[in-house]
């Protein structure tokens, strides 16, 4: 099943160029000296599956809104262009309000949102609740989870309506380098996570599936923020402008879908497996080709 997951992103910031639709914002640097920053920011919206990453499309964050305002813009087209797509969508902390809940609840989809420590009341009753229930205990990998299931009511004031809220208590070993530099030592990292959600509670109490959807917010930041900042040059802006950024960025994200769809399917040479050595195939057939595109046409002034 695919997951959709929501998020914003600011995509560039400068002291320099502004137009219109950018967002202002003053930073204190060192010695006390002020500076005006100028930028960008948008929603994404996204299809988070178990190999690849989908995204669907964007809304900007205009001035004078947050978040939240851009993405109800976008979770609602979504919604209407792609009605059956997803079935779930999740989001970080900022989307623990009852007016997302309730958008998606009307359309038929559930909601997942990370609980913190703002929302005290749920976070308490759970805190609560663990301490008198036993975790659901299992191993993934090199992953140790203790998960507990709560379902709470009358704890989230507005929302009304019962929420399950799922903690996870997560070690996983890691192998670094000792400190002599000569050896290896293994740590243990740990991980505590709260979230929220109005899913139903499953027949066979498959906790490890819940869970595993509910990491898959982090696909948003690594397949979609961070690989096209990295590898596509999406942080770059070549007209400043609200029009051609967004156009750049929507044509951009095409590209990527196709690509990480020929990834998948077509690649029938086992030894390629890196998205970035695939890349530099692609742009190396363009340069060494026999019969190399013809130059664009020069119009005379």
């Amino acid at each position: 099943m695919w997951v959709g997951v929501v998020d914003g992103h600011e995509q560039i910031t400068t002291p320099y160029c502004r137009c219109p639709y950018c967002k202002k914002r003053t930073v204190t640097k060192k010695g006390g000296v002020k500076d005006v920053q100028y930028y960008h920011e948008f929603t994404a919206f996204i299809l988070a599956g178990p190999e690849i990453s989908f995204i669907l499309d964007i809304e900007p964050i205009l001035p004078g809104e947050g978040e939240i305002s851009s993405s109800y813009r976008l979770i609602e087209r979504v919604l209407g262009n792609y009605p059956r797509a997803f079935s779930v969508v999740i989001g970080d902390g900022l989307y623990l309000k009852k007016t997302v809940f309730n958008l998606l609840k009307r359309h038929h989809k559930y909601t997942i949102a990370v609980l913190k420590e703002e929302r005290r009341q749920l976070s308490q009753e759970a805190n609560s609740l663990s301490l008198l229930v036993e975790p659901k205990t299992y191993k993934q990998g090199r992953t140790y989870y203790k998960v507990w299931d709560h379902s709470i009511k009358g704890c989230w004031d507005g929302y009304g309506k019962e929420v399950r809220v799922i903690v996870s208590e997560e070690a996983t070993v890691k192998r670094i380098h000792s400190k002599d530099g000569k050896s290896f030592e293994d740590i243990v990292d740990k991980a505590n996570w709260m979230w929220v959600t109005n899913l139903p509670c499953p027949e066979t109490d498959d906790l490890k599936n819940t869970v595993r959807i509910c990491h898959c917010r982090w696909q948003i930041e690594n397949q979609c923020f961070n690989e096209t900042v990295n590898m596509w040059n999406a942080d770059h802006i070549y007209r400043h402008s609200e029009n051609a950024i967004i156009a750049f960025l929507l044509l951009l994200f095409i590209v990527v879908n196709i690509f990480n769809i020929f990834r998948i399917r077509n690649i029938k040479d086992k030894s390629i497996k890196a998205k970035v050595f695939l890349m530099n195939l692609i742009k190396s057939g363009f340069l060494t080709t026999k019969r190399p595109l013809s130059p664009i046409p020069s119009i005379p002034i």
